[in-house]
Formats: C-alpha cells, sequence, structure tokens
C-alpha cells in the first residue's frame, strides 16, 4: 500500500564523534532533601500500585551514583536475586565485540561474510546493497528485518549458513536505515565464539562478568548474543560502574578501552543536521547533546521480564530496575516509561539537580529539510 510518509534521512556511515570537552567530575550527592523525598515517594508509590494490580510478582530498583549505591527498593526480592535481562544481553555482546576490536581480532568494517561465508545471500540483488559490515549489526542498520513485526521473510537455514540457526534475509540495503533486528545480535553472538575460540557462555564468563566483579550472573541454557542473560540488582550496579567509570573496574582494570566506548556511542549515520540527537550506537540506545552524550540505555522485555539500565555519564549517575511480569500485557508496557522517568526523578534528586537528567529536547530540521520529505515511498520488495 502506497502511504505518504514523512521520514527523517539517515544516510552515509559516520564513524567521527567529538571527544567529550568537559571531563565529568563526581556529583554530590543528597539523601536528605525535600525533592528527594517527594521523588522517592512517588517511585514507590508507582511500582507499589503495579505490584497491586498483579504486573510483577517482584521487583528490585536502584540508583547509582559515583561508583555507589545510593538507593534501592526491593519488592518480595532482594540485592541477589536475577532475572532474566532479555535483549539487555545485546549491551553485553556488543561490549564482547568491541573488546575483540581492542584486541585486532576483528574491525568494525569486516564484512561479516568474511568470517561466515554462508551469508552472502544475506544480501538482496534488488537492494544493490553494500556489504553487510559488523558495525552494522551492532547499530541494526544490516537491513535484517525485526521478526517480531515482520511477517514475510525469506530464510537462509543452518545448512547454508553455518550457524545454529536459521536467518532472515535483508529487508532493507546496509547502512541505510534503522530496523531493530535480534538475529543480527544472534549472528554477532556466534562471530565471538569464533574468533574468540571460547564458547558465548565461557567468553562471558572470562571476559565480562569475572573482570567486572558479576558473582550472580549467568546464562541460560536456552541463548544466544540477543538474549539469555540472568542478572541480579547488585551485578547490574556492577556493570553500571564500568560504564561509569571509562571502561575499568574498581581494581582498575581496563575492561573495555575508553576509545572503543567512544565508537559504541558515536551515531552509526549522518544526520543531515541538529545537535540534540537520538539514536542507536553500536549496542546502546543513545541521546546526546550537541558533542556530548547525555544518557545512553537498553531494555529489555518479554513474558516474564521487564528490565532497564540508563547511564547519566556527565553525573555519573546510573538507574536499574528488574522485575518479571508473568505477561507483557499492555497495561504493564504502558506503565513502564512512567517507572523509568519516576526512577530517573530520585537519580536526579540525589545529585541535587532541578532538571531532569532524562530530560531531552531532540532537534528537528529545518523547514527546508522538512518540506522536501513527504512523498511516496515505494517498497523495492513488494513495489507497494
Amino acid at each position: 500500500m502506497r502511504a505518504i510518509l514523512c521520514l527523517t534521512i539517515l544516510v552515509l556511515k559516520c564513524d567521527s564523534f567529538q571527544a567529550q570537552t568537559r571531563e565529568p567530575q563526581p556529583s554530590p550527592v543528597v539523601l536528605n532533601s525535600p525533592e528527594f523525598e517527594e521523588a522517592r515517594q512517588a517511585f514507590e508509590a508507582y511500582v507499589a500500585y503495579g505490584f497491586r494490580q498483579g504486573h510483577f510478582p517482584t521487583y528490585a530498583a536502584a540508583v547509582v551514583v559515583n561508583q555507589d549505591i545510593v538507593y534501592d527498593h526491593y519488592i518480595n526480592t532482594d540485592e541477589k536475586r536475577t532475572y532474566a535481562l532479555a535483549s539487555i544481553t545485546k549491551t553485553f555482546t556488543a561490549t564482547a565485540v568491541m573488546q575483540l576490536v581492542d584486541a585486532g581480532l576483528i574491525s568494525l568494517d569486516d564484512p561479516i561474510t568474511r568470517y561466515f561465508p554462508g551469508l552472502r545471500r544475506l544480501h538482496r540483488a534488488s537492494l544493490h546493497s553494500k556489504p553487510i559490515l559488523i558495525r552494522h549489526l551492532l547499530s541494526h542498520t544490516s537491513g535484517l528485518p525485526d521478526m517480531r513485526y515482520y511477517r514475510d521473510p525469506e530464510w537462509l537455514d543452518q545448512d547454508e549458513t553455518g550457524l545454529s540457526m536459521k536467518v532472515p534475509r535483508q529487508i532493507y540495503p546496509a547502512g541505510m536505515h534503522y530496523r531493530y533486528s535480534n538475529h543480527g545480535f544472534m549472528i554477532l553472538g556466534e562471530l565471538v565464539a569464533q574468533r574468540s575460540g571460547k564458547s558465548l557462555k565461557e567468553y562471558y564468563r572470562q571476559h565480562l562478568f569475572e573482570p567486572m566483579g558479576m558473582r550472580d550472573t549467568w546464562i541460560h541454557d536456552r541463548h544466544s548474543g540477543a538474549f539469555g542473560i540472568w542478572s541480579s540488582l547488585r551485578d547490574m550496579a556492577q556493570y553500571a560502574k564500568i560504564w561509569l567509570n571509562d571502561g575499568k573496574n574498581e581494581h582498575g582494570q581496563q575492561v573495555i578501552s575508553p576509545e572503543s566506548i567512544a565508537r559504541m556511542h558515536a551515531p552509526p549515520l549522518y544526520f543531515p543536521e541538529g545537535q540534540n540527537l537520538p539514536y542507536c550506537g553500536l549496542g546502546w540506545r543513545v541521546r546526546r547533546a550537541g558533542d556530548r552524550v547525555n544518557t545512553f540505555f537498553h531494555v529489555g522485555g518479554a513474558n516474564g521480564t521487564m528490565t532497564w539500565i540508563q547511564m547519566f555519564p556527565n553525573y555519573k549517575a546510573a538507574i536499574i530496575y528488574l522485575g518479571n511480569p508473568p505477561e507483557m500485557k499492555n497495561e504493564v508496557m504502558y506503565r513502564i516509561p512512567g517507572m523509568q522517568e519516576r526512577l530517573g526523578d530520585v537519580a536526579t534528586a540525589v545529585v541535587n539537580q532541578h532538571t531532569a537528567l532524562y530530560a531531552y529536547e531532540p532537534s528537528l530540521p529545518s523547514m527546508l529539510v522538512r518540506s522536501r520529505m513527504p512523498g511516496i515511498y515505494i517498497s523495492p520488495l513488494t513495489q507497494n
């Protein structure tokens, strides 16, 4: 069906990202202000209502500032209980990939077919796509479909791909369009195993969980680079600390290089104009203001799990929650943004700020650019 659409044109890869101009300093922690008490009560009342409505039987949340848990809250659980992280697993896989980049074992600009020749038929000749690169898989710009919604895929089976799963073929050219893809990260998980010579479970344990001090974290038998990690609030706080400390653990060991972190936070596509931009970097959702990263985050959600981790690097602060809704019903999903905002309000009060840490106003294209965007857009696959 032909439609009149207004699209934000995203073109051309961008690997450069200006360094932040001011080194974030430790934030003062305030736990005795009226603002903190008001934010705390509002957050706890909000999640208590969800509990009473049966949205989740257990729930844990925390605010981390300056490498410490400064606020936590539990309903029928504690800091050691583990929860399925669902898609937050992707941030661990992205970290593993960047460790391999740091080690010189791969390059972000390597075509994935260099390591898995059986994936050549992922590309469709009709799309005139350039090769799918590792960076495309990390930023969900490979052109692979989002199988939560796409209903007419053409599959490549395991015998053809040489992987442990079948993979859907492209529906967009690589590097031109964002489309969330679990299969892209499943491929990356197999890449980590191949290039490291370890199983994905073993790699996670040796190179991520142990150096990060994540003692409770484990991997489900059904796992991939897209899902399968289970972790506790205590351990997710440890994870957040790595990202708030330039990639170093509490012993000063560099788990991931600052250069790789900057590349993960860089926009994967060229934006024609605008300074305040939301986008998907390499493994993380990112919002930046000018040349600074305002926040980066990831969500996990499915029947049995709802998880969230969000970093505010300018304040060395993070928020985390873990819950286990029996079913991800609409009434649960509708309340999740409010949960995130209210926990963000607690963090805002803790670091004594008057504007919410998550507050963000994206730039709009100029009227000239917007005037050129309306039109009839036709899918090259369906001609609709």
